[in-house]
């Protein structure tokens, strides 16, 4: 059975960690990831200090909620090409896998980082002609690879899982297709320690969500689960969504929504009734894994 988890995300930035804690438990979630995001920049929000965050061990385990870590986003590029930003990177990273051992944390979720160039080949295009694209992309993935390999080893003696997200979507990324994905999570050679983070809402602005399962296959030991829609124009019109209210097919899902061990982490944010979506969200997440049971012949694809 897989763990049901929702984000911290979910409620930001109204409640704190130890408050998200609180629904979860009252909701009935089995888990609780604890997303370590701009917050830690916003003034009067409390409950995100390294001391505090410590503290969410002894009521995880009270409430019977598993704890994950979402490591920061913002200004942590582990495939950048200035080594002091890099190194400030793998640093970041390390202290994530420290706390999330203090905390009782099993996984830490992190983005794997941009191509610094890209950039430069949108405002310049001549650029392309006279530097390939794909090198820049090739000794960024390069240089990511190592950033991970180095915090693997401390992910290891901790007894941390590392696992990197689907960012597909995003402009200048250094994995922009899933077959970039399955490279570097395979660079480190080690499946437990370093896997990956799927994401429902970004595989489906990218690579698709069939896709994105059927090519990252066994990687995938975690998921960010949303919904995600589009207007008339194209433009979003929902990200990071409750549950049913987007164009997603979780049906793509079966495949993981039955594999034991696996993590799957509501992360839906509503800045309106952010509880009630919450709530919903897990009534249809339970729904859908309800469905992937009782499907006859139910394969999980190979992978790796």
């Amino acid at each position: 059975m897989p763990i049901l988890g929702m984000s911290t995300f979910c409620v930001f930035p109204g409640q704190t960690p130890a408050e998200a804690l609180w629904l979860a438990a009252d909701a009935g979630f089995t888990g609780l990831e604890v997303w370590l995001g701009p917050q830690a920049a916003l003034p009067e929000l409390g409950g995100y200090q390294a001391s505090d965050l410590a503290r969410l061990d002894r009521e995880a385990r009270r409430a019977g909620l598993a704890l994950s870590l979402h490591a920061p986003s913002g200004e942590m590029n582990l495939a950048s090409s200035d080594a002091g930003a890099r190194q400030g990177a793998i640093r970041r990273l390390t202290g994530c896998i420290r706390l999330a051992s203090r905390m009782g944390a099993t996984t830490v979720v992190f983005h794997p980082g941009t191509v610094p160039a890209h950039t430069l080949y949108a405002e310049y295009p001549p650029l392309a002609g006279r530097v390939p694209r794909e090198l820049a992309w090739q000794d960024a993935r390069s240089r990511c690879a190592d950033s991970i390999a180095t915090t693997a080893s401390v992910a290891r003696r901790e007894g941390v899982r590392l696992c990197a997200e689907t960012m597909g979507h995003e402009r200048g990324t250094v994995t922009p297709t899933a077959e970039d994905l399955v490279w570097l999570v395979d660079q480190v050679e080690d499946l437990p320690t370093v896997a990956v983070a799927m994401d429902t809402g970004h595989c489906a602005l990218s690579w698709g969500v069939e896709p994105a399962v059927r090519i990252l296959g066994s990687r995938i030991a975690y998921v960010h689960v949303n919904d995600t829609a589009r207007g008339n124009n194209s433009g979003l019109r929902g990200h990071h969504a409750e549950l049913g209210t987007g164009d997603i097919d979780f049906g793509a899902l079966a495949p993981l929504l039955t594999r034991g061990g696996i993590t799957l982490s509501l992360e839906v944010i509503s800045f309106t009734d952010p509880e009630d979506v919450v709530r919903r969200s897990l009534g249809r997440l339970r729904e859908l894994v309800k469905e992937a049971g009782r499907a006859p012949n139910l394969k999980t694809p190979a992978g790796r």
